[in-house]
């Protein structure tokens, strides 16, 4: 019924740009093969005056309020989502490449000489694991400050526009981008309790403090900024070479589009997991270790993924020297959920435990599952205002991050007293991915028991 509608009014408006060339007053007196032209050429040119009065609708709409033309048509609202949701898939990935929340530094390494664990007198690593546990019935305390930065400009990339009514227009392009930029600081409450000799347990807490913002950019009328669509694809980067089209760049808040910009505080996905030391004989040690993440309650905060995951993994050492140690572990985050946070994970690097504290060098990876569409590859958009979506907007240009992630990873600790230890970190992307933190840093505050 509502497609019925919309063609009685491309044709009532066809026949009334019909009707208003053929009665002209200047008709008068006129030879009746010259009418008969006339009517021809009011007939062809009724299509092309239906095409334009539409375009100059919406090129009016954009200039009379950029939310109505820009915001909620040509799919807005959509890129909108899409930035949203890649900025929680972002901040998510960005959190899970910090270092380890579980504290490490005081352990109990089994001394098969005296048949008994021993409390070691060297500091376990920052940015890598270790599979030595805290000892039975010793309590650890972790506090930890983590801040990063999320800057983004993807795109613009090519976008075709068809008509469900092909009589109304042939398919338009026009391009879109979208500017990401993201705040993150995270602060983490972690305890670790050792259950046995070589068992022990750990819950981490993480608050979340996003400042996200992120923006469209579309290619613009330099002269009123609508949007500006051309038949062809070359003919749009003719345009903007020739300056006929510029880049604009506005808010999704300003293009009215629903989206939380802002600040935000909230609590991110909580873990309880466990480590089990299960081979110790100089100089190697291997233990397995699992981690349960919860659903974040906050991802409209950005605050963390709503999915639940599990991450088993294997964690290995070699002491080489008294001063220096090697580290690997390797492990698969299952989310169950979203595909874009499953990912195969490793470190590897060295560490080398001194007097008064520790210094370690290493690198950590990511290989994600799937991309995260940061624009989408499909939206609907609508003519006239009103009216159901009757315009298929799509992707052509690439839309998607990349799934390979390598971080360059350094931490040192410092022993204040022989409970507390005072440690710092730093991961720098070494890949370009697309969607990444530019450094990510970290302090913390361990207390043992």
């Amino acid at each position: 019924m509502a497609s019925e509608q919309r063609q009685e009014r491309v044709r009532s408006g066809r026949d009334v740009r019909t009707a208003s060339l053929l009665n002209s007053p200047d008709d008068g007196g006129v030879p009746s093969s010259s009418r008969t032209r006339a009517r021809r050429r009011a007939s062809r040119c009724s299509n092309r005056v239906v095409l334009w009065t539409i375009l100059i609708c919406l090129a009016s709409l954009s200039r009379a309020g950029p939310g109505l033309a820009q915001g909620a048509r040509f799919g807005g609202q959509a890129r909108a989502d899409a930035a949203s949701n890649a900025i929680v898939l972002a901040i998510q990935q960005g959190i899970s490449a910090l270092p380890p929340t579980a504290g490490e530094s005081i352990v109990y390494e089994f001394d098969r000489k005296l048949d008994v664990p021993v409390r070691s007198e060297q500091l376990g690593p920052t940015s890598l694991r270790t599979p030595e546990t805290v000892g039975e019935g010793n309590l650890s305390i972790r506090g930890a400050a983590s801040y990063f930065d999320l800057p983004a400009t993807l795109g613009p990339i090519d976008y075709r526009l068809d008509f469900d009514d092909p009589t109304v227009s042939p398919p338009q392009f026009t391009k879109f981008g979208t500017k990401i930029d993201a705040k993150v600081g995270v602060f983490d409450l972690t305890l670790n309790y050792g259950i046995t000799r070589d068992i022990e347990a750990n819950l981490n807490l993480p608050i979340v403090l996003v400042d996200a913002h992120a923006w469209q950019i579309y290619s613009a009328d330099p002269a009123d900024g609508s949007i500006a669509l051309r038949d062809t694809i070359p003919e749009m980067n003719q345009a903007i070479a020739n300056h006929e089209v510029v880049l604009r760049t506005l808010s999704f808040s300003q293009l009215r589009a629903d989206f939380n910009d802002g600040t935000h505080v909230g609590v991110g996905r909580i873990s309880v997991g466990t480590k089990a030391l299960v081979y110790s004989r100089d100089p190697f040690r291997l233990a397995a270790a699992c981690d349960f993440y919860v659903p974040s309650p906050n991802q409209n905060q950005f605050s963390g993924s709503d999915s639940p995951s599990i991450l088993p993994r294997l964690i290995g050492a070699a002491r080489l020297t008294d001063w220096l140690r090697l580290h690997l572990d390797a492990g698969y985050d299952y989310d169950f959920d979203v595909s874009e946070l499953r990912r195969f994970v490793w470190d590897a690097g060295v560490s080398f435990p001194l007097a008064v504290g520790t210094f370690d060098l290493g690198v950590g990876g990511s290989k994600y599952d799937t991309p995260i569409e940061w624009t989408p590859s499909h939206a609907r958009a609508s003519i006239f205002p009103g009216d159901p979506s009757d315009i298929s907007v799509t992707a052509v240009g690439d839309n998607q991050t990349g799934t390979n992630y390598v971080d360059f990873l350094a931490g040192a600790k410092v022993r204040v007293s022989d409970a507390v230890i005072v440690s710092g970190a730093v991961n720098v992307p070494v890949t370009d991915a697309g969607l990444q933190p530019i450094v990510g840093g970290t302090v913390a505050l361990e207390y043992y028991f």
